[in-house]
């Protein structure tokens, strides 16, 4: 079974990825002071919005980690049966 909260958590990785590429070239365009592009700042903002999304992404798997564990111990649990003392 698949875990539709970890994959629509790593689809918001996925899109804030894209948010951060376009925010980062958008504010290197506006607060450029002395060239037409500000590589400063276009390469913070671009790094804060990758390490963001790495965590982001991390939590959506530890969720789809946490079910596959969920699965397989209710599986197992229920096969089990206790020899007799």
């Amino acid at each position: 079974m698949v875990n539709k909260v970890a994959q629509i958590i790593k689809y918001v990785a996925y899109v804030n990825v894209g948010i951060s590429l376009l925010l980062a070239t958008v504010y290197s365009e506006k607060y450029s002071f002395y060239s037409e592009f500000n590589f400063q700042l276009f390469f913070i903002v671009l790094i804060v919005g990758l390490v963001t999304s790495v965590f982001i992404y991390a939590f959506g798997e530890i969720i789809d980690l946490l079910q596959a564990i969920k699965n397989n111990t209710t599986t197992k649990s229920e096969d089990t049966t206790l020899p007799p003392l």
